[in-house]
């Protein structure tokens, strides 16, 4: 069951008579929700533009990390889901598009719709940067699909996919990684990992890069989709995780990680988990004693 505070929406394109198109969806998670079941999707790709926050996907048998302003394309008919991961606090657009062996896509020619698709499927199972910039297309597609009565709205939306898949494949074209960010976002992992114990100040990770605060904070949003505060509790779960696994003391454990309380710990776990650390603990237990 989903969160009341939890925002989702998916339109059936193939439905709403989108050629080549077949679901659009959209959420906007506040609390995590569980795991994404493992499922594949036959003779079509799936674009995942994650705008913010940090999920997980596991592609057959590798794992993928994606932080906000990444975007990721899964190849057709491979199983993929969360694997043990919950579906993290964020916010996702996703596309399914038919490999288009007996139709076109979003009535282009024949031959323009073939480019596409075998031009997006070179990039498949790699994390690219830049779903933030693709963000306004997203955003006027999915107002597009709430009116689809509308032949001009069914018009623009064709457009809007055609260009969101041209920018997406330009987007591709890039390293997929920026080396640079890459190596300021180590920095900050390691003052965090060695800090881990105690209340870390957001100003202190702005210092380590010779940021100012206020710039800083517009930075890590930017790169990484969500606030540099949001981001050090993610890391300090994570650390938690790794800590249930040797001992149950919900308490000692928020205190080893700089918590001021155990309430403000269990808040924060269950936030970014979608469970309480008492029932993350029983379930890990669970699982230990059936394998």
């Amino acid at each position: 069951m989903q969160h009341q505070a939890n925002k989702r929406k998916v339109f059936c394109l193939k439905e709403l008579d989108f050629k080549g198109c077949l679901d659009f969806g959209y959420y906007n998670y506040h609390i995590a929700e569980p795991v994404l079941k493992t499922h594949r999707h036959d003779n079509s790709i799936e674009i995942c533009y994650y705008l913010k926050g940090e999920q997980y996907y596991q592609i057959e048998d590798s794992i993928f990390k994606l932080k906000g302003n990444d975007f990721l394309i899964i190849p057709p008919n491979v199983p993929h889901g969360s694997g043990n991961h919950p579906e993290n606090i964020g916010e996702l657009f996703w596309l399914q598009i038919s490999l288009c062996e007996e139709e076109t896509l979003c009535f282009l020619p024949k031959k323009a719709a073939v480019f596409l698709i075998e031009a997006l499927r070179k990039k498949e199972k790699q994390i690219f940067v830049g779903a933030y910039t693709l963000k306004p297309i997203l955003e006027k597609i999915l107002k597009g699909l709430e009116n689809t009565e509308s032949p001009f709205n069914k018009i623009y939306v064709n457009n809007l996919i055609t260009r969101l898949l041209m920018e997406t494949i330009l987007l591709a074209q890039k390293t997929p990684h920026s080396s640079q960010i890459t190596q300021k976002l180590s920095i900050i992992d390691a003052f965090i990992n060695k800090n881990m114990d105690r209340q870390i100040y957001v100003d202190e990770l702005a210092e380590l890069l010779s940021f100012s605060t206020a710039y800083f904070k517009t930075w890590f949003k930017q790169n990484f989709g969500t606030p540099p505060k949001t981001y050090i509790n993610r890391q300090k779960i994570s650390t938690a995780k790794k800590m249930m696994g040797n001992q149950t003391n919900v308490t000692q454990i928020a205190y080893d990680l700089g918590f001021n309380s155990s309430q403000y710990f269990a808040t924060v776990f269950k936030k970014h988990m979608g469970v309480t650390p008492k029932e993350y603990i029983k379930l890990h237990k669970t699982r230990k004693e059936t394998t």
